[in-house]
Formats: structure tokens, sequence, C-alpha cells
């Protein structure tokens, strides 16, 4: 009965906004269809109600028409119908509709449309080939001037640049197609060194993205600046999704890089270590910390090292007066009970600090302190167990 119930109601949507249109109120119109398309997509009269307001539509797509108002007339509310329309199912406009919307989106300045513009781009872009075909067209103009153009109208706009890049189908050639792709990239590396840290991710999207499939090809665009600028993302004071991209980033880099990127690794962690700030600290102790779960024995070798131990050491001692550093130092010494040397290493050095910030500690530096404590605890039956075999 409930299926037949959705059945009916789609039916009477659909020959509504038949009458809607004829009356002039496509908006009205493009809603009823919506509707009845999520209801019943695959019954016949739904599908030919479709057509039909397609077709008396042809002169001034609905479309069209909602992206004219949004752009020319800052109407909010057109614009978020337009990102609608794009987000269900069934309804797609003709190719040459979709491109001119495109085309009245980027004739305005990004600041001057609202976040609803990103929507509206992300939506023509997943749906229709000839707007990735230009993207693809602009971006072999120029990849700079059309990245600018893109980059701040929104994370999705954004995407949607790595998306065209990893499309085949839209570029001529596949040597075209790389040189846009190694370009995009260093741009947007180039962004996240320009913005300090990119507060939203939008750059590290754009990398993690193009590193995910690409790697191979792309590593040897990332230089030493390059490199600690998205270490530097890893600061554990930055929100949870800058520090996933980066960590996922550098897990990619580090996987294609081999013994060459762990080389880089330690020179760049050392180097920020040696700047001596309380800030460099905390980057360096949080970069190591996120690189354990994905590259645990790049980041064990580099725990382990002489180097790096003499700048630990002294910041996990009762004497150290750095108590920001308190926290990072903590869980890169959780991160580090992962690896068996490392966990031996953390016990013997640190396992009696551990036991005073235990006992003083704030609440959080505690709860670190304890949980490092029952994983060193933990390990000892089996280290025990492995003596006596």
């Amino acid at each position: 009965m409930v299926q037949a119930t959705g059945e009916e109601r789609a039916v009477h949507l659909a020959q509504e906004a038949v009458d809607l249109v004829d009356a002039g109120h496509r908006e009205a119109a493009s809603r009823n269809l919506r509707e009845a398309l999520s209801l019943a997509p695959e019954n016949p009269q739904v599908k030919a109600a479709f057509l039909k307001v397609q077709h008396e539509d042809k002169d001034g797509h609905q479309l069209l028409d909602l992206c004219r108002r949004y752009t020319t007339q800052n109407d909010e509310n057109a614009g978020k119908e337009a990102a609608n329309y794009l987000g269900t199912d069934g309804l797609k406009s003709p190719d040459a509709v979709a491109l001119e919307c495109l085309k009245l989106l980027l004739a305005q300045r990004p600041h001057s449309l609202s976040t609803t513009q990103d929507e509206i781009i992300s939506g023509l872009v997943r749906q229709h080939v000839s707007v990735r075909q230009y993207f693809s067209t602009q971006l072999q103009t120029s990849v700079t001037a059309f990245f600018d153009e893109i980059y701040d109208r929104g994370d999705g706009a954004a995407v949607c640049l790595d998306t065209v890049v990893l499309d085949p189908t839209v570029w001529i050639s596949e040597e075209t197609r790389s040189h846009c792709e190694s370009e995009l990239f260093q741009l947007f590396i180039a962004k996240l060194m320009e913005s300090g840290h990119d507060l939203d991710g939008r750059s590290l999207k754009g990398i993690t993205r193009l590193l995910a499939v690409h790697a191979v090809e792309l590593e040897h665009l990332i230089d030493d600046e390059g490199l600690e600028v998205i270490l530097s993302s890893l600061d554990n004071r930055l929100p949870l999704e800058v520090r996933s991209q980066a960590t996922l980033a550098t897990a990619k880099y580090l996987e294609v890089a081999k013994e060459a990127g762990e080389k880089k690794l330690l020179t760049l962690v050392m180097s920020i270590l040696g700047k001596g700030r309380v800030s460099d600290l905390i980057v360096a102790f949080s970069a190591v910390a996120a690189i354990f779960p994905v590259a645990p024995s790049a980041a064990a070798n580099l725990f382990l090292s002489e180097e790096f131990m003499t700048f630990l050491m002294p910041m996990a001692s009762r004497e150290t007066k750095s108590k920001k550093v308190e926290l990072p130092v903590l869980e890169l010494l959780n991160a580090a009970c992962i690896n068996r040397p490392c966990r031996e290493a953390v016990s013997k050095k640190f396992g009696e600090w551990l036991s005073h910030v235990l006992t003083n500690g704030s609440d959080s530096c505690s709860e670190l302190a304890a949980v490092a404590l029952a994983k060193i605890r933990a390990s000892e039956p089996e280290k025990s167990s492995t003596g006596n075999g």
C-alpha cells in the first residue's frame, strides 16, 4: 500500500508540474518534479512529464534561470534551488545549459557570491561532461589562471580541479593531462605555503587526492619546503581534518620516496627542532606522532636516532619549563609504543617521567601517561615469556 501511495503521489506531482510550467511557475514545477522523481524515478508518467517540462523549457531552462537570478540578483533562494536541482537523481539539464550556467558563475568574482556557488559548481562538474571538458580546456590554456579563478570558490570547486585532471576522457593526450596535473599539484603546494596553515584543509585535500592516485609521478615535485609545510600541518593544535589530510599526504609520500624520503624526513624534523622555539618543538613532536601509525618504520628510525633523542629527553623531565610541549610529547610516546624497540626505549628512558606525570600532571596529561604506561606493562609478560623460552 505504501508503495502504491507513493507512486500515485508521484504521478499527481508530475501532472501538477506540467500545469505549473504552463502557468509560468517554473520553480514550483521543478520542486514538484524533484519530489516525483524521488518517489518513482522509473514511472513512465513521471518520465513523460519530465521530458515535456524539459521541452517546454528549452528557451529558458529552469536551471539557467535560477543561476541567472543567483548571479545577477544575488538571489540566495534561487541559488539553493539550483543546487537542489543538481543534487536530484533523474534531473539532468542539457550539456549546453550546464555550460552556460557555469559561465554565469565564473563571470562573477568569487567573493561576490555566497558559498552556494561551491555546491552548484560541484554539481555541474559531477553531472556534465561538457563542464569537465571546459575545465580541461581552461587548464590547458593556463593552469595558474584557471586555478586562481576556481580555488576561492570553495572546497568542492577546488576538488573539481582534481576530478578533471584525474579524468583521462576529457584530455587530448596523456602527456597534456600529466603536464597539467603536475602544475596543479605544485600550485596546491604553493597555496599551502602561502597561507601558512590552510585551516580548512583545501590545499591539503588537493595534494592528497593527487598523491593518492599518482604518487609515483608526483613525489619528485615535493621539495624540502613542500614537505616541511605538509609536516607543519600535522601540528596537534590544528583541526583534525587538516591533520588527517596531512597524515595521508605524508604517508603516501614516504611510501613512494622510500629511503630517500626517510632521510629527507629526518633532516627536516631535525631542522624544525633546531629552531628551538616552543611552537617548533610542538610541530616536530606532533609530526612524528602522526607518522607512527601510517609509516611505523620511518617514524621508529627517526624516534630512535641519537639526534632526535637529544631534543626529546630534556622535554620529558621534571625540570622542563615548557609545559606546552608536555602534551605533544606524551602523544608521541604513546604513538611510539606501537613499535617494540621504541616501546622499550620509552620504558627505559621515559618510564620514571611518565609515572611522575601520572601522579602530578593535568587530567589530560595524566590520562595519556596512564595509557603509555599500560602499553609498556602489557608488553612486559610477552618480553618475559620470550626470555624464558
